[in-house]
């Protein structure tokens, strides 16, 4: 459509994509009879194909049923709370593609089960611009896709693209991210756009519904209520609350898209709600607990009064958490002028509460929403983002059923003192317990993480000495164990000594990593001694092994606060631990870390531990071709690539060295250093500290772990359920030799958790989906020494609880028959 033919169309008032596509149809029906129809008396038969004629036409019948198609994606995927309207398609879903597949000149297959809608989409654009749809026009509609897919920063991008002078649909482009800002409640953004859009299609509309959602008049035009465009479910709220702007809201609402579903993960943000404060509060007894909150950095220092005033605040006169719990119902609270009762923004105007329902506790908290307007989002929506938290916020009740009795400790008024990143915190402790072989009995074990120098009770675990009432006595076996640096009993009933008042007798076991105190085990009966000499032993035996342990789970946290990536390592895998443990000593030392081994084994993951372990935080990174003087620092450096240090850069490292920097860096490289063309002195002072790092491909023995591990990691971080993988899918993937590393492998399992969406998958199925990373469908260990350490990994893990070798499990894993695994475990003298 050209520039003149879109500014007459606009007099006509507001567009409807449905009728355009009507209109075009009709008009190339008209040309065509009138080109057959009328000419002069004495005119010759035409000479114009009638095949070009109905070619042309099925050409455009084509494009339209595209557009069609994408209507329904683009408009099944839009929630109540959309602003776009992109029309009503003129043929179904099902219709389109079936007219699509009869065609001879349409190459695009229809949707394959499980595939996404992005892709989906994808083709279907692709499709079009092969068609010939103008890319101006492919553009506004993959900006749409973008933005209902979520990728927001992508589509104003695409919708940006369009700005330019002249170009066909900038006016359109205009207008839609105009509406995407009035949706992710931005009102005064979308009149900022809309200011350059006068006279527009849409504008007038988008200028009347910005005004009102911001509560001012606006003397502009009507809205044509004779035109299809729905109004967002959030304006329609707003026209109930609101009765004198009913006329600038008048009109259809909108109904939540057919491929609309519940949400899964959990919404973090507020900014992606238009909001200023978005927080989470668990309920207690009648006690509140502020569990999560975001927030602008400016009101980050009101937080923590903010919600200790809400903690018994929230029940008293109109607050609206108190409104929501009690109707366990959607409560708005929205102000033209003044702040909400129990907000904490000071340009708050308007509040959320939505009640957070868990199926095995009920109500169990809420969700609080505020903005600097009326709200953008609609209660069901809100309702739907808030449903995903029950999960999590009934955790510490749930788990009281479970086998290890876990339980997150209370204070003494029965609050929970834990944030929801404390229950991680569990697994240590409870493995401690387990590695005794012993059960609870009458026993509760108590577990302890050291911040800022005291102790902090993160979890607790045993049906005796019950969390009611004053439980908590004065856990004065903490500073004795603190001072002895040792186990550290007490035999009777002592209520400074003991954790729970009602103990009779205990036990405090530092958890500590070298020299530095990490955390505390402790164990108490109510029963006279119930603690043994044997007990102790195995105790004080297995306390190095659960220091790492929650060791590593601290870190996996910092590592997700600081990089934003969740992390899986198998700290409890010998062959992993042993790595670990070398990296630690190293890490103790006060020169620099050498990590040597090829790549995508884990040196960069490797070395933030051991920044981690030295108290160093985040390090900059450098290559060996770059590393100059002027823009080295004083903090931690982790160089890549060494071996192509000039000298120059070489003289900077050893200087770095000798200045007693050395603490501060850590290099990594995929070469033997031997080889490398350095001065003597400086090579010997970096190989002090070196630590090898082998690939996957000879850690087979860790693979039971990580396939498991990075499948439920990705499954946590996708909000979905991690797919079953058959006993032989998982036997060849541990074969596979993994020649990228732990990258390699963590892309293969993040593909396996996507595509499969929670469903069993058998070895076709698997091979199917790793085909296009270039993995090889056979595999078989070769038959020589070469497989000796796999062997004996396999043997390792299929035992029998008799310590047997299980030959047919180990037949499944090396991928050989049970003959030749029975002649290879003779050769290897393995039993």
């Amino acid at each position: 459509m050209s520039h003149h033919r879109e500014n007459l169309l606009a007099s006509f008032g507001e567009p409807d994509e449905s009728a355009f596509a009507r209109a075009r149809d009709i008009l190339s029906a008209v040309r065509a009879v009138r080109s057959l129809t009328v000419r002069p008396l004495d005119a010759q038969p035409p000479r114009r194909d009638m095949g070009k004629i109905l070619e042309d036409h099925l050409a455009g019948r084509r494009l339209q049923v595209g557009e069609d198609l994408m209507r329904h994606l683009v408009g099944g995927l839009q929630h109540e709370d959309a602003v776009i309207f992109v029309g009503q398609p003129n043929v179904s879903w099902h219709e389109g593609w079936a007219q699509w597949a009869v065609d001879p000149k349409v190459t695009i297959n229809q949707p394959d089960l499980g595939e996404s809608y992005e892709q989906i989409g994808t083709r279907i654009l692709k499709g079009l611009c092969e068609m010939g749809m103008h890319a101006d026009r492919a553009a506004i509609w993959r900006a749409r896709l973008e933005h209902v897919l979520g990728l927001h920063e992508r589509a104003m991008a695409s919708w940006g693209t369009l700005l330019k002078h002249k170009r066909p649909f900038a006016a359109q482009a205009r207008i839609e991210r105009a509406a995407v800002e009035l949706e992710r409640g931005q009102p005064n953004k979308c009149l900022q756009d809309l200011r350059f859009a006068g006279g527009l299609p849409g504008s007038a509309r988008l200028t009347a519904w910005a005004h009102a959602l911001l509560g001012t008049d606006h003397d502009g035009a009507e809205p044509m209520h004779s035109q299809p465009w729905p109004v967002p479910a959030f304006l329609v709220a707003l026209r109930e609350r609101k009765p004198e702007f009913s006329l600038a809201l008048a009109g259809i609402p909108r109904t939540p898209g057919s491929f609309v579903r519940p949400e899964k993960g959990l919404v973090r943000s507020a900014e992606d709600l238009g909001a200023l404060v978005l927080s989470v509060h668990s309920l207690r007894d009648g006690h509140s607990q502020l569990e999560f909150a975001a927030v602008e950095p400016g009101v980050q220092t009101k937080l923590s009064v903010w919600g200790a005033a809400r903690r018994r605040g929230w029940r008293s006169g109109a607050d609206p958490a108190r409104e929501a719990m009690e109707s366990c119902s959607m409560v708005f609270d929205h102000r033209s002028v003044s702040k909400p009762t129990a907000a904490l923004h000071p340009d708050t105007r308007s509040v959320g509460v939505v009640p957070i329902v868990a199926e095995e506790v009920g109500v169990c908290g809420w969700l609080h929403v505020e903005w600097p307007q009326a709200p953008n989002v609609c209660a069901s929506r809100l309702e739907r983002i808030a449903a995903p938290w029950a999960e999590h916020m009934s955790l510490p009740q749930v788990e009281k059923s479970i086998v290890d009795n876990g339980e997150v400790a209370p204070n003494e008024d029965n609050t929970a003192e834990t944030r929801l990143d404390d229950l991680e915190l569990h697994a240590p402790f409870h493995n401690l317990m387990q590695a005794t072989k012993r059960g609870l009995g009458r026993r509760r074990w108590f577990g302890y993480v050291i911040e800022d120098g005291e102790p902090r009770l993160v979890a607790t675990s045993g049906k005796p000495l019950p969390l009611k009432g004053k439980w908590k006595g004065g856990a004065g076996i903490l500073d004795r164990a603190q001072r002895l640096g040792g186990v550290s009993t007490f035999e009777g009933a002592d209520p400074q000594l003991s954790v729970h008042v009602d103990s009779v007798g205990g036990v405090a076991l530092p958890l500590k990593r070298g020299n530095l105190l990490i955390g505390f085990f402790c164990l108490e009966a109510v029963r006279a001694k119930s603690i043994d000499a044997d007990l102790l032993e195995v105790l004080a035996e297995c306390a190095s092994g659960a220091a790492r342990e929650l060791e590593v789970m601290r870190f996996c946290r910092f590592h997700r606060e600081r990089f934003h990536r969740s992390l899986y390592l198998p700290s409890r895998v010998p062959g992993f631990v042993g790595l670990l443990d070398r990296l630690s000593r190293a890490s103790a030392s006060k020169g620099p870390i050498l990590l040597v081994g090829p790549t995508g084994c884990g040196k960069a993951t490797l070395s933030r531990w051991g920044f981690y372990l030295r108290g160093l935080g985040v390090a900059r990174r450098f290559d060996g071709r770059n590393f100059r003087r002027s823009e080295v620092g004083d903090g931690p450096i982790f160089l890549t690539q060494p071996e192509f240090l000039s000298r120059e850069g070489q003289a900077l490292l050893l200087d770095l060295i000798c200045s007693d920097q050395g603490r501060n860096l850590i290099l990594s490289t995929s070469s033997e250093p031997n080889n490398w063309k350095w001065n003597s002195d400086l090579l010997d002072l970096v190989l002090r500290c070196r630590v090898d790092v082998e690939g996957l491909d000879r850690r087979r023995d860790e693979l039971f772990a990580w396939i498991p591990g990075l499948l439920q990691l990705h499954a946590r971080e996708e909000s979905c359920d991690p797919p079953r993988v058959s006993e032989e899918a998982f036997a060849w993937l541990w074969r596979l030799p993994w020649k990228g590393g732990l990258r390699e492998l963590s892309e293969a399992m993040s593909t396996l958790v996507i595509q499969a969406n929670g469903i069993d998958l058998d070895l076709e199925q698997i091979m199917d989906l790793l085909r296009p990373m270039g993995i090889p469908r056979d595999r078989k260990l070769p038959l020589d020494a070469r497989s000796y350490p796999a062997l004996k990994a396999a043997c390792a893990e299929t035992s029998t609880t008799q310590g047997r070798v299980n030959v047919a499990g180990v037949a499944r894993l090396m991928g050989w028959d049970k003959a030749t695994v029975s002649s290879r475990l003779k050769r290897a003298e393995i039993e």
